[in-house]
């Protein structure tokens, strides 16, 4: 599993990643002790609204999950 930080969900909303120091630091580097590509989940914690979501992009199913903590009550 990988936890990149909050600031890539905004970088997606239509910025270059891959002109992005803070995003390749991420997923590349001497700091990080695995092999990112051989993750089976990456997972991306934000903010919305002021509520936290957490998706997970699933790269072995191909499908992205969203975990949304509001939604508890209605299991």
């Amino acid at each position: 599993m990988h936890f990149p930080n909050c600031s890539l969900l905004a970088l997606l909303a239509g910025r270059s990643l891959t002109q992005s120091p803070s995003v390749r630091k991420q997923f590349m580097g001497d700091h990080l002790t695995y092999a990112v590509p051989s993750c089976r989940c990456i997972f991306f914690p934000a903010i919305v609204n002021q509520r936290w979501f957490c998706y997970v992009w699933d790269l072995g199913e191909n499908e992205v999950m969203v975990y949304d903590p509001s939604m508890l009550g209605d299991m």
